[in-house]
């Protein structure tokens, strides 16, 4: 897996919004808080590598996306 330093956050809040899910919801989908999400999606806090593995099964995208610059 890439280096969780290269985390891309707006990717996440991206493949949130595809989804049509809030991060409430998305929280309850991988077992998190709401807090986690935004911080996740903030760039305040990156995700440990089994929450991305959770993040991108649970909102169906490669793991690869999350990690590609731009957005």
């Amino acid at each position: 897996m890439s280096d969780l330093n290269e985390f891309n956050p707006n990717r996440l809040l991206i493949a949130r919004q595809r989804r049509g899910l809030t991060k409430k919801s998305l929280a309850e989908l991988v077992g998190l808080s709401t807090k986690s999400i935004t911080n996740f999606e903030s760039g305040d806090s990156p995700p440990s590598e089994t929450n991305v593995l959770e993040l991108a099964s649970k909102l169906d995208f490669p793991v690869e996306f999350f990690f590609r610059p731009g957005c």
